[in-house]
């Protein structure tokens, strides 16, 4: 899906066959469980030298449920893949996620230091023709041109920080007209 769909090259995903080694970097320990937070692929721009990871994607098995808890252990953090990925996402400090099951794509952004929002794209509704504009704004969001063929502020990761900071300035004008 990534490579034919949203034009992904195998060498940017780390972790993918006949691509790189997912790095140590973009995992995370949590001590008092005993367990590492790690993604099953990680994004990056192989055009740019030390270019900074651009997201985290972890793959569930089959339909399992992005919001309920999973334990992987008798210590382990019983926590959802979402919560999972977020603590990740703030620990490495890559703000941007992906969560993929066989029935839907979740885009998380969780910078570190705020709150996290995400939005969720559904397979079955985007293979429907009224779906059309659904899958057409996933891969405006996570497309090769998006990602990897436009100037850096207008990246998915600059474009989500700007609407964050654009979010506090409407919610600081709400505020005060309340």
């Amino acid at each position: 899906f990534a490579e034919s769909i949203l034009g992904w090259s195998r060498a940017d995903i780390a972790g993918a066959p006949d691509g790189p080694a997912l790095p140590e970097t973009v995992q995370f320990y949590l001590r008092d469980y005993g367990e590492t937070l790690k993604p099953k692929y990680a994004l990056r721009d192989s055009n740019q030298e030390d270019s900074e990871w651009l997201l985290l994607i972890d793959e569930l098995p089959g339909t399992q449920d992005f919001d309920t808890p999973i334990a992987t252990g008798v210590r382990s953090w019983q926590a959802s893949p979402q919560a999972r990925l977020e603590r990740l996402l703030h620990e490495t400090k890559v703000p941007v996620g992906l969560l993929v099951n066989q029935q839907a794509i979740r885009l998380v952004y969780a910078p570190r230091g705020e709150s996290s929002g995400f939005l969720t794209f559904r397979v079955p509704e985007m293979t429907q023709v009224a779906g059309r504009p659904l899958f057409a704004a996933l891969d405006m969001l996570l497309g090769v041109d998006r990602l990897f063929n436009v100037e850096k502020k207008e990246q998915l990761p600059a474009i989500l920080a700007s609407s964050r900071k654009y979010q506090n300035v409407v919610s600081t004008k709400l505020a005060g007209q309340v």
